[in-house]
């Protein structure tokens, strides 16, 4: 047998390993929690976050959020089929305020990534939060998870164990005082996406965004889909006023060793991989 032979007959056993043994469906109690992040006074902050997989070929159908989730890609597309779903919600506690400081509004969070190829799509869910049991985010349910008393846990120290992790029961609620994202990109250069809250005035057109998130505020769930199968994990990400920022350990896209294969043969095996896994779900 040729040696090339051989190594495509390596790279097909491996995938198909890989592809063979997925993870149960719904929420990853272990990838689902909260981190604060309290580093700087300017960009004092919670990062709630819960890692979905999907039981369907559309999670989108599936959660509930037909008209909520929202692209922030210039194509507008939204993985619906994607083999795991990120969720993320800011909320501006400042609870390391200094005195005499002005409060400060959140503009950036910057999430831990793999690389830009192990995202598919990126997003949020329009004027919606988390819930568990209680909309997440206003006053007296700021984490998802356990509340801690005056909002603060302590700042997260970033050793790949965030605040809280293992809750359950988490689900969405309709909030019109959430902020919205005005922009996210899968890869702002450093293995890190970034969601940016902000104001855009455009003279004729009109005023784009909701602004960045102020002291009490809290943002609207942000999501990014992956294709690859996942190895759990905890990276570092921050939240930033433009300044110092603050950061924590948040969940983040890390392959599978079959995965990090896909990635290596290009978008031809990461879409059979795709029609695969859909054959096993139907």
């Amino acid at each position: 047998m040729h040696t090339r032979t051989l190594l495509r007959t390596a790279v097909t056993l491996a995938v198909l390993s890989a592809l063979s043994h997925p993870a149960s469906a719904g929420w990853l109690t272990s990838l689902t929690g909260n981190t604060q992040m309290s580093d700087n006074p300017s960009s004092d902050g919670i990062v709630n976050f819960a890692v979905y997989k999907p039981d369907t070929n559309n999670w989108v159908t599936e959660l509930g959020l037909s008209g909520v989730a929202t692209s922030l890609l210039l194509s507008n597309y939204i993985d619906v089929d994607a083999a795991y779903v990120f969720f993320y919600q800011v909320v501006n506690t400042d609870p390391n305020a200094v005195p005499g400081d002005p409060d400060h509004d959140l503009h950036v969070l910057k999430l831990p990534n793999y690389s830009s190829s192990a995202l598919t799509s990126i997003g949020y869910l329009a004027d919606t939060v988390f819930t568990d049991g209680a909309p997440v985010g206003p006053a007296g349910n700021r984490f998802l998870g356990s509340e801690a008393p005056g909002d603060d846990k302590g700042d997260d120290v970033v050793d790949g164990i965030p605040s809280e992790s293992g809750v359950s029961g988490v689900g969405f609620a309709s909030d019109s005082s959430a902020y919205n994202p005005i922009s996210g990109v899968m890869d702002s250069g450093d293995s890190m996406a970034r969601f940016t809250w902000d104001q855009v005035i455009i003279p004729g057109f009109g005023v784009f965004g909701d602004g960045a998130i102020p002291t009490g505020g809290y943002s609207s769930v942000v999501f990014m889909t992956t294709d690859l199968d996942y190895l759990p994990s905890y990276y570092k990400g921050n939240l930033r006023n433009g300044d110092p920022p603050s950061d924590g350990d948040l969940p983040r896209p890390n392959p599978e060793p079959g995965s990090l294969i896909l990635m290596a043969l290009g978008v031809p095996a990461a879409i059979a991989a795709r029609r695969l896994r859909n054959r096993h779900r139907s």
